[in-house]
């Protein structure tokens, strides 16, 4: 009998958990638009929509690898995401690995809190370091001139690190 009441906790833990993500997640979000121009497209639309295209196809389609505890699935989305957030700014990017990550879920059939739980995982892990990047540019992340400076390759060496290590917590504490 007390397993089932110890199960009973552990699942409103896991729920409370959840929902925090998801309003952190949502508060980040409400953050990063009022940092500054947070996109940046100005008619590449059509570069922006095959990255997207990348991103959810990697992220529906995992690799395959074999290890000697068994098969793992690794998904390479995050690759095109972090092309989307250099070339387009955080706002595309965020909601490429959203949007990715909903389609991956719904494919696998995956029940509807590991769905919110991926979505507001990434969202979360995408717009902390879409805050820093701001930040570190000083509102300039979206200007051209800006690329390839030492400046912007240290934002988007720290906004990696950074996005790596959120991604990595949340995961982990889940």
């Amino acid at each position: 009998m007390n397993r089932g009441r110890d199960a009973g906790r552990e699942m409103v833990r896991v729920n409370a958990f959840i929902g925090c993500v998801g309003f952190v997640a949502a508060i980040a979000v409400v953050a990063l638009f009022g940092s500054g121009e947070v996109s940046i497209i100005r008619g590449r639309w059509l570069e922006l929509v095959l990255f997207g295209l990348l991103v959810c196809v990697t992220e529906v389609k995992p690799v395959t690898i074999a290890r000697p505890t068994g098969v793992q699935e690794i998904v390479a989305s995050t690759t095109f995401s972090f092309a989307i957030f250099m070339s387009f700014g955080p706002l595309p990017a965020i909601a490429a690995q959203a949007i990715a990550s909903l389609l991956g879920d719904l494919k696998s059939r995956k029940r509807p809190l590991k769905t919110v739980f991926n979505v507001a995982q990434y969202v979360l892990a995408w717009t902390v370091p879409g805050l820093l990047f701001q930040d570190i540019l000083g509102g300039r992340s979206v200007l051209g001139g800006t690329e390839f400076t030492v400046r912007w390759t240290v934002a988007l060496v720290v906004c990696g690190a950074t996005y790596f290590f959120c991604n990595s917590s949340l995961i982990g504490l889940i």
